[in-house]
This record gives C-alpha cells, sequence and structure tokens, in this order.
C-alpha cells in the first residue's frame, strides 16, 4: 500500500509543478452561461441535456491545470483505500 501511495503522490505532486494556467476563451464562457444559449439547449434536449451539458463541464474540470493533480491525489488515496479493504477481506476470508 506504500508503494501504491508512494507513487500515486509523487505523479500528483509532479502534475501540480508542470501545470500549466487553464486558458478560457471568455466569450465562449459568456455564451455557454447565457440565458439564451440554455434555452435553445432546453429546446432540443430537454432538462436533461443541459443536466447533462452542467455535469459534464464539473468533470472536465477536473482533469484541466491542478486541479489535475488534485483528482490525481484523491484517485490515490481511494485506490489504497480499495487495495487495503480487499486485502483486509482476503485475510478474514483464510
Amino acid at each position: 500500500m506504500a508503494g501504491i501511495l508512494l507513487v500515486g503522490f509523487a505523479i500528483a505532486v509532479a502534475l501540480y509543478a508542470t501545470a500549466p494556467p487553464v486558458e478560457e476563451d471568455e466569450d465562449v464562457l459568456a455564451w455557454e452561461r447565457s440565458k439564451r444559449y440554455q434555452r435553445q439547449l432546453e429546446q432540443i434536449g430537454g432538462k436533461a441535456v443541459v443536466l447533462t451539458s452542467e455535469l459534464n463541464d464539473r468533470v472536465a474540470s477536473l482533469w484541466e491545470g491542478k486541479a489535475r493533480a488534485c483528482t490525481t491525489a484523491v484517485a490515490t488515496l481511494l485506490v489504497a483505500g480499495g487495495y487495503l479493504l480487499v486485502r483486509r477481506a482476503g485475510r478474514r476470508g483464510d
């Protein structure tokens, strides 16, 4: 488990150190946040498409810039925790 944590956090630190700043086009952001765009999107696909679009934007933002390093660190903790649970369950079965 220590190896998983060591490698995962090393990758997260490297990602954080080398992450370029996130560049966003202000015109595109303004259009996507406008009520007109939201209304058109809802007319085309309904409220589900609007919610899916918002969810997609939020998930995509987890993999940009320095947020990618934080996401990697959290994923490392989840993998290490899962490994620990599986290992404990295997010991109980013996």
